[in-house]
């Protein structure tokens, strides 16, 4: 599986998981850290990175909800 592929899938599991728990770009930025337009490139599959940071904050933000 090539690297685009994997960022594009990571992304689209990202977008699915954030928006399922009501969380804004911004939101699910603040927690993780980054600016909202990386949270952005992560969805879009453009980049990857601190992609798992993201999505652990998401995470962590879920079990304390």
């Amino acid at each position: 599986m090539k690297k685009e592929d994997v960022n594009k899938i990571y992304g689209e599991t990202l977008r699915e998981f954030r928006v399922k728990n009501n969380l804004t770009q911004e939101q699910a930025a603040q927690l993780a850290k980054v600016d909202a337009k990386y949270v952005s490139q992560i969805e879009r599959g453009v980049a990857a990175g601190i992609a798992f940071g993201v999505g652990h904050a998401a995470v962590n933000h879920q079990r304390r909800c």
